[in-house]
């Protein structure tokens, strides 16, 4: 997973050095946006087995998909209903069942989101704390004072970015672990 713990700029620059390098690279990954950015050829662990699929990640998506993502076209869910079209009963079923899968996949994102908004609130609150307190010091001329608040007000602005970072990271793979998702339901709907 060579972008675990990678922030969005470092994120960019590995996918511009990966881009860039002239030999080939073989790299192990679950990130959807550096399999559509890099991947040429793919092994495809699935199905008790490994596949492998010559092409883009977004041809892959097309011509075979990962199976615990289809949805069973028309003639399959007729088959599977004995030979009936699938009712209103067999559509709540699936898409009940596409928003268990959705909820479960998005959960942990889902707190790391809520959990890194709350953080920057707690740091944007105490960096506000620490400016009134700095425009006492400044007041008074309390050289030590405004010297230790420089320095926490470094740190603070210092955590809020690094947390707007990583917020915007999560975001990102929020929205790409959630597309598949609303795929399949808006597939159901047209069905």
């Amino acid at each position: 997973e060579p972008t675990n713990h990678l922030d969005m700029e470092s994120c960019d620059a590995l996918l511009e050095a990966i881009d860039d390098f002239q030999g080939a690279v073989v790299m192990v990954t679950h990130n959807e946006m550096l399999l559509h950015g890099l991947a040429q050829r793919l092994v495809v662990f699935q199905g008790g087995g490994a596949k492998a699929f010559e092409g883009s990640y977004q041809r892959f998506l097309d011509d075979r998909g990962w199976d615990e993502e289809k949805v069973p076209s028309p003639n399959e869910a007729d088959e599977s209903a004995g030979g009936k079209r699938a009712g209103r009963k067999e559509l709540r079923k699936l898409r009940a069942e596409i928003a268990r899968e959705r909820s479960a996949a998005l959960k942990p994102l889902e707190k790391r989101i809520a959990d890194l908004e709350s953080a920057i609130v707690v740091a944007e609150t105490e960096l506000a704390r620490l400016y009134e307190e700095m425009e006492s010091a400044s007041e008074s001329c309390d050289g030590g004072a405004i010297a230790d608040l420089s320095q926490k007000i470094h740190a603070r602005r210092k955590e809020i970015e690094t947390n707007f970072k990583l917020l915007e990271s999560a975001n990102l793979k929020y929205e790409a672990l959630r597309a598949p998702f609303d795929l399949r339901m808006k597939d159901l709907e047209e069905d």
